[in-house]
């Protein structure tokens, strides 16, 4: 029901600032796309696949999918998905002692 005040309900997107309020809370979001770069048209989840397909760093998301190659302003938002996703893919691996 919160995810309806912040999604256009008839296309599953959602505007940055609250994204980055639901992201930093860990919300549930799998089933909204939020574009994160305007200018390259690129979303989350085109983020955490690169980042499933082995891209680790802005450097390397800049290069396969040209997140912040034009304005920049989605910097902030594209290294929040990446660390999220790195996060999610650290904590799934067995602990090794």
């Amino acid at each position: 029901m919160i995810t309806a005040l912040f999604c256009n309900n008839t296309n599953n997107t959602l505007d940055n600032h609250s994204y980055l309020d639901y992201y930093v809370l860990n919300k549930d979001l799998s089933s909204i796309i939020m574009y994160v770069c305007i200018c390259n048209a690129v979303t989350d989840k085109q983020i955490e696949a690169s980042v499933e397909d082995g891209a680790t760093t802005m450097k390397q998301l800049s290069a396969e999918l040209k997140v912040g190659s034009q304005c920049g302003k989605c910097c902030q938002c594209a290294k929040k998905v990446l660390n999220k996703k790195l996060i999610q893919i650290a904590e799934q691996q067995p602990c090794v002692a």
